[in-house]
């Protein structure tokens, strides 16, 4: 369908104007792809719709219409539709030209087949003329042969009709079958430069009919599928391309001189139900579109186009993102997007026109208000394009609608944002122009309770909300240019959550060092904290001992997730930590919000303990043994360890007399084993050592005799 009419010019020249008070007429703002990113200073987030990812990879979401996207993601006009209205048909089937440039177009549900004449050789829009009216079923098929004549099947009925240059409709064969999907004309003779004959494929028997232009049908091949659904030559009058249904197989018919059966064999076997077009070119590429059934499973794809070379390798396959392909068509260089030949895919569901490179990239190059795009046909540099449901008849040229738009899918901004401007990257031709709006909500899916849509140039004016969405007109008055939109940032800022501290921890001597007598005074405070907004954070630290109620601040503007604190500072006691976060380095003043977390208490002590009435008792000199008793007390800490020596000899581990390190005071008794060294001696020095749980040690010695 054409773009709609651009009543006022201003908004060309209003738009003209952005472009001069931007960068450059051609080019409008280069925006710099970034993500949520966060420094000393508070940055925007921006939502950028760049490419295949952000535009084909949701084809289903976002809406369009009088626009062409290509392979990249760039958003042009689309070429220019004009209708033709065909009264009360439900489908567009099939079209064909005859030699006097008179378009034809096989209809259902009523069996009627139309005839457009040229537009040069009328006044105003063409009118079709009903040329053809069986009253009900559908003309499925339809061709024309070298002579010019037309050729056109009817279903249920299978019957076989044509219109000879300058004639009216005339039977040329009842089949015997009930359906007929597909017409094809043999290649002209050298010498008459007419077809031989046609061939049709029918079903529900699958079989292949010769039909000659005395009427007379002779099968010529007979699948093991009820279908026989779509024909195209290979190689023109010596390899036939025939698709069925079910199982999806494409047969290669080999006619040899004289032969009255052509060899056949399986080109591809397509792995869903139907074959519904092929597509051949002069360098023997075969392009297969193919349909799941009914009741195959939807975990696979429902409509394949398959890239199949000569040999029957599958080059490439691409699954179409509608659930049904209708029609194929070859587009010559000079029609396609391309710089080569390219591939028009007619689909349904939503009406949509694909159009794939040699590569198997796709383009959208049409979405029709029709919900079924049902056959396409390049003519003299354009293509007729017929849809179903309803059934209209588009023809297209060279020349570009002159209006359409592209709508995004709504972005989740996670929170209520504030939007800034909209910028973007395109090329605009002097005489185009692109245009922008937006408008934004708390829902999800657009509904009434979003705000109207709004000019974006290039401020955004939609009010705070969660959900985003932007709109783009592109505008031509020059049939010939088209803006080309390649890129959409949108900044916003989104609402400031608070950081979250996961946890804050203290380090503890271990039991292992306290044994040693291993004192570290020095403890290490680590935490974890996060923000969701991906924000700097910068910490506080504080304490206080438990007898306090304010707290005194040890650290400032600390921007590591540990911090050494020196306890020797403190005086003994128990203590705790409050940790404050602060995302104040990604925010302007008077915007930043804080999280805080206490720690669990910790105990300081670095007094050591100490140790009393320290008695060695020493029985007689050959008992070897001496009776070894103390007591230690600590102010704070339990004790953890203790050992005795005999004249600086090898240490000696002792237990308490309850036999569990677990109080600030402990009794230790104990018959110490004396070396055999000071057996000779008249006395002897008794050493302990203790230590508490957190390494603090102390020492204690006396001199011990023998009792004679």
């Amino acid at each position: 369908m054409k773009g709609q009419s651009i009543k006022d010019k201003g908004q060309i020249k209003a738009a003209k104007h952005e472009i001069r008070a931007g960068l450059r007429p051609s080019y409008l703002a280069l925006a710099t792809c970034f993500v949520l990113c966060t420094s000393s200073l508070s940055l925007a987030s921006v939502w950028t719709t760049d490419g295949t990812d952000s535009l084909l990879a949701q084809l289903d979401r976002i809406e369009f219409e009088n626009v062409s996207i290509n392979h990249a993601g760039t958003v042009t006009l689309a070429p220019a539709l004009a209708p033709t209205a065909l009264d009360d048909a439900a489908a567009i089937w099939q079209t064909a030209a005859d030699h006097n440039g008179n378009m034809y177009a096989a209809t259902g549900n009523q069996g009627r087949l139309y005839r457009i004449r040229p537009r040069s050789l009328v006044s105003g829009p063409p009118s079709p003329e009903l040329v053809f009216d069986s009253g009900t079923g559908e003309i499925l098929a339809l061709t024309v042969d070298a002579s010019g004549t037309v050729y056109f099947g009817t279903t249920p009925d299978g019957k076989v009709y044509r219109i000879r240059s300058g004639g009216k409709p005339e039977l040329l064969c009842s089949t015997g079958e009930s359906y007929i999907f597909s017409l094809l004309a043999a290649p002209p003779s050298t010498s008459t430069s007419t077809s031989a004959f046609i061939l049709a494929a029918t079903g529900e028997h699958g079989k292949l009919l010769r039909i000659t232009p005395s009427g007379k049908a002779t099968e010529v091949f007979t699948a093991p599928q009820a279908h026989l659904t779509a024909l195209t030559w290979l190689v023109p009058g010596k390899e036939l391309l025939v698709g069925t249904s079910p199982d999806g197989i494409v047969y290669r018919l080999t006619f040899a001189g004289g032969a009255d059966r052509p060899d056949a064999s399986v080109l591809y076997d397509t792995p869903l139900n139907e074959v519904r077009a092929i597509a051949t070119d002069e360098t023997g590429r075969v392009y297969i579109a193919a349909n799941a059934g009914e009741n195959e499973s939807s975990d696979s794809a429902r409509a394949v186009v398959y890239y199949i070379d000569r040999s029957g390798v599958c080059r490439w396959s691409w699954p179409a993102p509608d659930s049904t392909v209708f029609g194929l068509a070859l587009l010559p260089p000079s029609t396609s997007a391309s710089t080569s030949a390219s591939l028009l895919v007619a689909t349904g569901k939503k009406g949509t026109v694909y159009e794939l490179d040699t590569l198997g990239r796709f383009s959208v190059r049409y979405r029709l208000k029709e919900t079924q795009a049902l056959c396409l046909m390049p003519f003299r540099g354009g293509i007729w394009l017929g849809t179903g449901n309803p059934g209209k008849l588009y023809e297209t040229g060279s020349t570009y609608a002159d209006s359409g738009y592209i709508t995004s899918v709504p972005y989740d901004c996670a929170n209520p944002a504030r939007f800034g401007k909209l910028s973007f990257r395109a090329n605009v031709p002097l005489g185009t122009a692109l245009t922008f709006a937006t408008r934004s909500g708390n829902s999800e899916k657009p509904d009434s309770t979003w705000s109207q849509w709004s000019a974006a140039s290039p401020q955004v004016a939609s009010p705070p909300r969660r959900f985003i969405q932007w709109r783009c007109r592109l505008l031509t008055s020059f049939p010939g240019l088209t803006p080309e939109l390649r890129r959409v940032d949108v900044y916003y800022r989104p609402a400031n959550l608070a950081p979250t501290i996961k946890k804050l921890d203290i380090s503890e001597p271990s039991t292992e060092d306290a044994a040693k007598g291993v004192n570290k005074p020095s403890r290490q405070v680590t935490w974890d904290a996060t923000d969701p907004d991906s924000d700097s954070l910068s910490f506080e630290l504080s304490f206080r001992d438990e007898t306090q109620t304010s707290w005194q601040r040890i650290g400032h503007e600390i921007t590591d997730s540990r911090f050494d604190l020196d306890t020797r500072t403190l005086p003994d006691g128990w203590y705790e930590l409050k940790l404050v976060a602060s995302d104040q380095p990604s925010q302007p003043a008077g915007a930043a919000l804080t999280a805080e977390q206490v720690s669990r208490p910790f105990l300081v002590d670095n007094t050591p303990p100490v140790v009393s009435d320290l008695k060695a008792v020493t029985p007689q000199r050959n008992a070897g043994l001496c009776r070894v008793s103390f007591s230690v007390q600590d102010l704070l800490s339990p004790i953890a360890a203790a050992r005795v020596s005999v004249n600086a000899g090898d240490w000696q581990t002792l237990e308490p007399d309850d036999h569990v390190f677990d109080s600030v005071t402990e009794r230790f008794t104990a018959d110490v084993r004396l070396p055999s060294s000071v057996l000779g001696l008249p006395s002897f020095v008794v050493g302990v050592w203790v230590a508490d749980a957190q390494g603090n040690v102390a020492a204690a010695r006396t001199t011990a005799r023998w009792r004679e």
